[in-house]
């Protein structure tokens, strides 16, 4: 009120023009002069601006460094530097100015909101840097350029509440409706929000993507000793089990009544070495060595359905343990964790945390004065979720001090609220400002097509650091275990063939018995016949004898001669081959015989002079 006061006194010459030019001339000439230090006043009122100046910083307590034309504390009164737009308006109006260059020539007034160290960035000296001083004059600089407008001699430095210590009490609404009513627009990241347009706050195109999302930290799991086992789900490995038991005894049924099998083998047919033989199918290792028709359907069977399980519970349990396992996380919504009262993070007194409290009554909100803060109570267990927007996280998601571990992901694909942010501009009519806004939305929209504010992004975060922490897919690409719906076709496909080697099995089994019965019949009468043959036709079990001693007697006699004779007599060696082949027959018909008496039977009679 003492500076008011004071700078009441000071006379300032009004000049009333016609021309908009000399009318700004005019005003910036004013605006000079109530700044400047009154020399020219009386010598009491330069005495107490003296002291003012000595004894008082309206700055105090400001964290921003930056020098800025309008040295002027944030939330102070005194004169506004606003233009007056309604000339211009009306030369768009009447066509003498084309939409994107009525601003042309005009110095325009910036409230340079400084959310962060990074948005704009400013050296030693307090001057804005040279090659990148910050996404917001980057984005500034850029429309000035299309608008052939300036901004850089006549902008002041805003800070948010929880960096401005002179104002520690002082909200983001505060600091918007000052600087609208102060400067021509306030340049940040103002979010678009309903309460603040019915408050007649223009906004252009956003620069930002200040949708509302929420942070989680993912539950360490740990140490699972029966981890291998989670490709499958319980009700999966308990249908393997079962079917390897069952599949090893039908096997056992089709090898007794198939036809064909080796009775020699019925050792291997016994029920600890048939459940062996029936899992080693599980390790793609066969231990069947079916003759039927039906035991070649069974093995085909149960090796093809062995297959397609070791197939996908490799590649799940390949994607479980190389690709990470499922992130858990305590909500995947907003009214979750209301439900469940979790403790989530807000920026004290801003849009969102007004739309948190409004929509969510009974959610349990953690205050924090800054965004960081946010994080470090994340991380120190304060609060389970975070609520930020999508910009301000891909930011906070490469800050080494915040997200080292990678630990943190956004959870959920839908924002609980889409909304844009960036500029804001005053929507009285006394001064036309629309013509400023509809101005600023033109060339925002131009350079979005372009890529420009996206590009200005990626320059921005790569200042932070590089993006260590890849997303796979969605926090988060998620291998889930594979379950009865997903394996139930092999098990239906197996048991579809079992069924099919069992019919067949049944109908080798009748065969083979419609068979026998036919050859016993024949023997019956053969035996009925052997009364009447000749004696000198001797029977079928007294010839086999008999070559089977001759064999032995000179297959003995071949072995136990000199191998010097057996080298020097062609007809030794003659001898000794020919006893090998009988003996080798010998063998095949007797195990012939076996199965089969009326081929045996057949065989010594058609081929009586080999026997």
């Amino acid at each position: 009120e003492l500076i008011k006061m004071i700078m009441d006194t000071i006379p300032i010459p009004l000049h009333v023009t016609q021309s908009l030019d000399e009318q700004i001339i005019v005003m910036r000439s004013t605006q000079r002069k109530s700044m400047a230090p009154p020399w020219h006043s009386d010598p009491f009122v330069w005495l107490i601006t003296c002291l003012l100046v000595l004894f008082f910083d309206p700055s105090a307590g400001a964290r921003s460094e930056l020098v800025a034309p309008i040295e002027r504390a944030q939330l102070s009164p005194g004169i506004s530097y606003r233009n007056n737009f309604c000339e211009r308006e009306s030369l768009v109006d009447n066509g003498t100015l084309s939409l994107p260059l009525a601003l042309s020539g005009m110095d325009i007034s910036v409230h340079l909101m400084e959310w962060t160290s990074l948005h704009v960035r400013s050296g030693l000296d307090g001057m804005l840097h040279n090659d990148n001083p910050g996404i917001l004059v980057n984005i500034m600089d850029n429309l000035a350029s299309r608008g052939d407008f300036q901004w850089r001699d006549s902008f002041g430095v805003g800070l948010t509440p929880g960096n401005d210590a002179s104002n520690a009490n002082a909200t983001f609404s505060d600091i918007l409706n000052w600087a609208l009513d102060t400067y021509d627009l306030s340049l940040g990241e103002w979010r678009n929000s309903v309460g603040r347009k019915g408050n007649g706050v223009l906004f252009p195109l956003g620069i930002a993507d200040a949708s509302l999302i929420m942070i989680q930290k993912a539950t360490t799991t740990a140490f699972d000793p029966l981890l291998y086992l989670t490709p499958l789900s319980w009700w999966v490995w308990i249908a393997i089990i079962a079917t390897y038991v069952v599949s090893g005894f039908l096997y056992k049924f089709i090898h007794k009544y198939g036809e064909g099998e080796h009775v020699e083998h019925d050792s291997k047919m016994r029920n600890r070495a048939v459940l062996y033989h029936s899992f080693m199918a599980l390790n793609q290792q066969n231990m069947f060595t079916p003759l039927s028709h039906a035991g070649r359907i069974f093995t085909f069977s149960i090796n093809f359905f062995s297959l397609v399980i070791i197939a996908c519970y490799t590649a799940n349990l390949v994607a479980i343990m190389v690709l990470g396992q499922t992130p858990q996380y305590e909500a995947a919504t907003f009214r979750e964790a209301e439900l469940a009262r979790l403790p989530i993070c807000v920026w004290a007194d801003t849009s969102l945390h007004r739309h948190l409290t409004t929509k969510y009554p009974d959610a349990i909100l953690v205050k924090a004065s800054t965004r960081d803060l946010e994080y470090e109570y994340l991380n120190s267990g304060k609060c389970k979720i975070v609520s930020d927007t999508i910009q301000s996280w891909r930011s906070h998601r490469r800050n080494a001090t915040i997200n080292g571990d990678c630990s943190m992901a956004m959870v959920g694909n839908t924002p609980d609220v889409t909304q844009k942010a960036g500029i804001a501009v005053s929507g009285g009519s006394f001064r036309c400002s629309n013509l400023l806004n509809q101005v600023l939305d033109y060339h925002l929209s131009d350079m979005n097509v372009e890529g420009i504010l996206e590009r200005e992004w990626e320059k921005h975060l790569n200042l932070i650091s590089a993006d260590v922490c890849v997303v796979n897919g969605g926090a988060e690409e998620q291998v889930s275990r594979l379950d009865m719906k997903d394996l139930g076709g092999v098990f239906l496909t197996h048991a579809i063939l079992v069924v099919v080697a069992l019919m067949v099995g049944q109908y080798e089994h009748h065969r083979k018995k419609v068979r026998s019965a036919a050859v016993n019949n024949e023997s019956k009468t053969l035996d009925e016949k052997k009364n009447d043959a000749p004696d000198n036709i001797p029977s079928l079990g007294m010839e086999l004898n008999r070559i089977r001693h001759f064999a032995d007697d000179h297959y003995g006699e071949v072995h136990s001669r000199p191998k010097k004779q057996s080298a020097t007599s062609v007809g030794d060696t003659k001898s000794e081959s020919d006893v090998k082949e009988i003996s080798k027959f010998l063998k095949k018909l007797e195990y012939k015989m076996y199965y089969d008496r009326r081929s045996a039977y057949s065989i010594s009679s058609s081929d009586d002079s080999k026997t």
